[in-house]
């Protein structure tokens, strides 16, 4: 039994010549340097949708910040006295 799975997508000529010029460059296979980029935003994905999900709970349970706390937290951010981050308050 095989452990690989074929996936067929459509894309744009610009996109198909973008990954040869790649696969040429790197001396990789359009497969390999697709399943890369498809793993790349899977794992992306799934770790935005946890913490969606996570942030969802934490609102749902009365885990929230206070809105003006939030504002004054993420404008000290970048600069010389960044703000450490305010706690949670219930609701």
């Amino acid at each position: 039994m095989s452990d690989r799975a074929t996936v067929t997508f459509h894309t744009s000529p610009q996109v198909k010549a973008r990954l040869e010029r790649l696969a040429t460059h790197t001396r990789r296979s359009r497969s390999f340097l697709a399943n890369e980029a498809v793993e790349r935003y899977l794992s992306d994905e799934e770790d935005f949708v946890r913490a969606v999900e996570l942030g969802l709970a934490e609102a749902d349970a009365g885990e929230l910040i206070a809105h003006d706390d939030a504002v004054a937290y993420l404008r000290s951010l970048g600069t010389d006295a960044p703000m450490a981050m305010p706690d949670t308050h219930r609701k």
